[in-house]
């Protein structure tokens, strides 16, 4: 008699641990679980700089083959303000017809266009951009280029502006210049008062400068000028201009996407 209740007390125990009416069983399949922690929001993926955008609602685009990009110049051609590059251009005589008719209707103030031009430019083409003063021909110097405004650089210098946009260099890496200004304190300005300095900015009147001047190397080897397209700058300067003149509406700046918390 005893084994079989031994039995029956083990049977009943293991159907309560099984239950969880015992300690250290396992949790009852009607208990309700703790709530899952929220998934956190999703962040709005920033699109890649477009390098083509001059900023400001300016937009550079370089024409290769006027005929297979006849569409994509119309397009540029409907934004607000476009810098077309043709230094170096070819197009046949379909292409010219269609790219002067979409200029002149396209180009009407206060809407300006600016189109760079250069020697590399077939004539037949500079002929076919139309005289209209919403249209502005930018170009350096050089005989039998006509162009409204005239940028005085070495013919060098552009034809290798040039080849760096052709092999895919930023427009803003050759437009960009960075100034730097000497930074006088309040200390350097008492030292400079001190020693009898009118002009603490001018460091090579002073006698210590002099001495220091003395110790640095005689044939210190030139800077290299980083390449800057000249002409390309000057379109993108007088675009600025017209900004500040209020003979363009100034663009809407545009607000990063807010992401929604859920």
């Amino acid at each position: 008699m005893i084994a079989p209740a031994a039995r029956l007390l083990r049977r009943i125990a293991a159907l309560l641990l099984a239950g969880g009416v015992i300690a250290g069983g396992p949790v009852a399949s009607g208990a309700e679980s703790p709530p899952a922690a929220p998934a956190p929001a999703a962040q709005p993926e920033k699109p890649a700089a477009d390098p083509n955008d001059l900023g400001q609602g300016l937009r550079y685009l370089r024409v290769g083959n006027l005929d297979a990009e006849a569409a994509t110049v119309e397009a540029a051609l409907s934004r607000p303000v476009v810098i077309l590059d043709l230094r170096g251009a070819i197009a046949g005589e379909a292409a010219t017809a269609r790219f002067a008719a979409a200029l002149q209707q396209t180009a009407t103030p206060p809407k300006p266009v600016f189109v760079l031009v250069g020697p590399d430019t077939p004539a037949e083409l500079r002929a076919a951009i139309p005289d209209a003063p919403a249209i502005l021909t930018v170009g350096a110097v050089a005989n039998g280029v006509n162009v409204r405004i005239a940028v005085h650089t070495d013919p060098a210098r552009d034809r290798a502006a040039c080849a760096a946009l052709a092999a895919g260099a930023a427009p803003a890496s050759l437009i960009e210049e960075k100034l730097e200004k000497r930074r006088f304190d309040e200390a350097r300005l008492a030292q400079a008062h001190a020693g009898g300095g009118d002009n603490p900015s001018e460091e090579s009147d002073r006698p210590e400068a002099s001495v220091k001047s003395d110790k640095l190397p005689s044939a210190a080897p030139p800077a290299e000028v980083p390449l800057k397209d000249l002409v390309l700058q000057r379109a993108v300067f007088l675009h600025r201009t017209l900004i500040a003149l209020g003979r363009l509406p100034e663009p809407p700046v545009e607000k990063e996407p807010v992401a929604k918390s859920r």
